[in-house]
């Protein structure tokens, strides 16, 4: 997979929750992860 060039400006605030995510415990980041994946099985259903 090709690394695309960085975006400039400001992070966009869903790529800061992901950076503020990989610096929790990994028991937090795993639970999150769960969630996520409910949330986003549950869109799809919808």
């Amino acid at each position: 997979m090709e690394k695309q060039p960085a975006k400039r400006g400001p992070a966009s605030i869903l790529q800061r929750q992901i950076e503020q995510i990989g610096q929790m415990p990994r028991a937090k980041q795993k639970f999150i992860t769960e969630m996520l994946e409910a949330l986003i099985r549950q869109q799809k259903a919808s």
